[in-house]
């Protein structure tokens, strides 16, 4: 199952040469980064960054993370812990 988080994070960053998205969360799962309604990755195993600068406009931009939860919750009443569960951070 996919979960999109709600409402988008807005970002006021402007394109430089490197700027990355780090999802330090220790979570165990897939995880699809979109920006601006491009695709920018997928990640399914630490570490959970993306370089985010190519994708970045003037002004404001729209982050979409989307997370999948391990198919063992599927299976199991004490499943896997799973979800965006720590920091997110930006780095230039």
């Amino acid at each position: 199952m996919d979960f999109l988080i709600k409402p988008y994070i807005l970002l006021r960053l402007t394109q430089s040469m490197m700027i990355v998205l780090c999802l330090n969360s220790g979570m165990h799962t897939k995880c699809v980064v979109c920006l601006n309604g491009r695709f920018v990755g997928v990640k399914m195993w630490a570490p959970y960054t993306f370089e985010i600068g190519e994708y970045l406009v003037d002004g404001e931009n729209r982050l979409e993370i989307t997370v999948t939860n391990p198919a063992a919750n599927m299976y199991e009443t004490n499943g896997a812990k799973s979800g965006l569960y720590g920091p997110v951070c930006i780095l230039k």
